[in-house]
């Protein structure tokens, strides 16, 4: 009986990929020897715009809120904002975008 194997080349930051030796095909990445967290499909060492990083699964980006450049933990808890649009703390730890501060 013949096996035909195949073998898919991922990025070194993917684990796993759809496609071979593209950064933005992978499923899962690549954390623990690289760094590299899954931001939709792409693997990184930082998380892509309007992903943000959070603390349950280091591994995986959370998708920010839309006015949210980059969040922390939970969608809507801003780090960053995209222009024209300003950092206003609500809380020690938490943040939102606004358009003019209040």
């Amino acid at each position: 009986m013949n096996v035909i194997v195949s073998v898919r080349l991922c990025h070194p930051y993917c684990t796993i990929c759809t496609a071979d030796t593209y950064i933005n095909s992978c499923t899962a990445c690549n954390y623990y020897d690289e760094m590299a967290k899954l931001s939709g499909t792409t693997c990184n060492v930082t998380c892509a715009l309007g992903y943000g990083d959070q603390t349950l699964d280091p591994s995986i980006c959370i998708v920010c809120a839309p006015q949210c450049k980059y969040c922390f933990d939970l969608p809507e808890s801003c780090w960053d904002c995209y222009s024209p649009l300003l950092l206003l703390p609500v809380t020690t730890t938490n943040f939102t975008c606004v358009a003019q501060c209040p």
